[in-house]
């Protein structure tokens, strides 16, 4: 599985019971989660310089929360950015994860096509560049 999925069945549980669509959300339902992947950091290498041996890989995911009102909106994020903020080291489907940090807290992004308040927030993740490690 990928970082997305990861990141989805860790919110999903987690508690998060509200849809999660990874990349985009259709227009229904109205309250959602997206986890897209965006551009991390790339791969702290060793010695030998070869991907098996990368102790960990730095990437990056948006998650944006989608809901009715900007209160309904607020209260998701908040359950979403408490889960993966500060997330302790654990395996998430055959992969380690060391640790999430938020980038910056959430903020406001707009309204989507349907006037439905957006939240988003950027996280950086540290995990096993293989599922071996």
């Amino acid at each position: 599985m990928g970082l997305a999925e990861d990141v989805k069945d860790y919110l999903t549980t987690g508690g998060v019971t509200d849809s999660i669509f990874i990349g985009e959300a259709p227009e229904r339902p109205a309250a959602c989660v997206v986890v897209t992947p965006t551009g991390g950091m790339g791969a702290t290498r060793t010695m030998s310089g070869t991907a098996s041996n990368a102790p960990r890989e730095h990437v990056r995911i948006q998650l944006r929360v989608r809901a009715a009102t900007y209160d309904a909106c607020s209260t998701l994020m908040t359950q979403a950015y408490s889960l993966l903020s500060g997330m302790p080291e654990r395996t998430i489907n055959s992969r380690r994860y060391y640790y999430a940090s938020a980038v910056q807290t959430p903020y406001y992004l707009g309204q989507d096509d349907a006037a439905r308040p957006v939240i988003a927030t950027n996280f950086d993740l540290w995990r096993t560049e293989t599922t071996n490690g």
